[in-house]
């Protein structure tokens, strides 16, 4: 009975904690990257462009909020281009040994999952790394990068999952040897936003 009495207060407390995160309208929650980064030991391409490649550009997942767990939809404080730039900006991977790449962000969700005493963060990223050939782009490798993390709070965490899953997509490319680039024709997606 004890242990039910704390896991019930920890939940109202989460609850309104999470009112630092929200848009005044109490609407849309809002995520951000400004305070995160990608520790890498050693990455040597320069990242000179996002492009937003998402079908949905309006929200990237859904969160759940309050003593009730209620979905609010969850979208980047920023654009998507400024929030993956401040996100590499903090980190240590901008080398320039290799030329100038550009970052295609295909889609990006998060979700939670709720069980008996925790619950479950996800985020499900897709991006894709790309050079310049004569002002078209050619991607070069594809990464899908699927987090589960099971917390007491899943959504305080979404920032830190998402730049966890591009370090494991970075790391990723950074090991793929070069005969496997995939060297495909980029074409940008028509959007709802």
């Amino acid at each position: 009975m004890k242990q039910l009495s704390k896991l019930l207060l920890m939940i109202i407390l989460f609850g309104f904690s999470q009112s630092n995160c929200h848009s005044e309208d109490d609407k849309i929650f809002l995520i951000s990257l400004r305070k995160e980064k990608i520790e890498l030991t050693y990455f040597p391409i320069k990242f000179k462009e996002i492009i937003d490649n998402r079908y949905n550009r309006i929200t990237i997942g859904n969160v759940q909020r309050g003593l009730f767990n209620k979905r609010w939809p969850a979208t980047f404080e920023l654009d998507m281009q400024a929030e993956v730039q401040q996100l590499l900006a903090n980190s240590k991977v901008m080398g320039n040994e290799y030329g100038e790449y550009t970052i295609i962000i295909n889609s990006i969700w998060i979700n939670e999952i709720t069980y008996r005493s925790q619950e479950k963060g996800v985020v499900n990223l897709n991006f894709s790394i790309a050079k310049s050939d004569n002002g078209n782009f050619v991607i070069i490798s594809s990464q899908n990068v699927i987090l589960e993390e099971e917390v007491m709070d899943a959504t305080t965490n979404h920032d830190s999952r998402i730049a966890l899953a591009f370090r494991k997509g970075l790391s990723n490319f950074q090991v793929t040897p070069k005969y496997k680039y995939l060297n495909e024709k980029f074409v940008l997606r028509v959007n709802n936003s």
